[in-house]
């Protein structure tokens, strides 16, 4: 219909409610064609990837040994050539694993030896309050040693000076004696 209005250039009204079911009943028609060309490739395949599978079971179970450790020799190179490349592929991975633990290695060491530090410079402060604390003790020792020696010293003058001011009263006393005893001699003497 649409070629219809094409050639002639003639517009037509719309399409009839007829046209339109035919329309869409052929849409549908070649849509399941299509669906159904799709599944029997699809069958296709899956057939000949059957058939591939029964020939090489076949082969196999004719072969002779040595030509079976032929084939099994030849699987293991393929597996481990598939196998090399994985582990290329996982050496890459390795490698950034590996950078990332020595990282982490490297963080540990300088966490502690940054923590080495730290205690040894706390170990050398408390060695130098207990050395601060020990010569201020000295110190007061000293002192008190300084101290009772000046004590000991002013007692030591003070007895000095009360045996000086005994023997001074001492000798006022036999002087005044002496005196009484000459004056009692002399007023007996005439």
């Amino acid at each position: 219909m649409s070629e219809e209005i094409r050639a002639s250039g003639i517009e037509v009204d719309g399409l009839s409610d007829f046209e339109t079911a035919m329309e869409e009943i052929a849409e549908k028609f070649d849509a399941s064609e299509k669906a159904a060309a799709n599944q029997s490739e699809d069958k296709k395949d899956k057939s000949e990837k059957e058939k591939k599978q029964a020939e090489e079971m076949r082969n196999q179970a004719l072969e002779r040994i040595g030509e079976t450790k032929k084939r099994k020799v030849d699987e293991a190179d393929e597996s481990r050539d598939q196998n090399s490349l994985k582990s290329r592929r996982r050496q890459g991975n390795e490698t950034i694993i590996y950078l990332k633990q020595k990282a982490e290695q490297d963080i540990k060491v300088i966490q502690e030896e940054l923590q080495l530090k730290r205690d040894a410079q706390v170990a050398q402060e408390n060695h130098q309050k207990d050395m601060m604390q020990h010569l201020m003790k000295q110190h007061n020792q000293q002192m008190s040693l300084f101290n009772a020696f000046q004590q000991q010293q002013q007692q030591q003058m003070q007895q000095m000076s009360q045996i000086q001011m005994s023997f001074i009263q001492q000798q006022q006393q036999q002087s005044q004696t002496l005196l009484s005893v000459l004056k009692e001699l002399a007023q007996k003497n005439k």
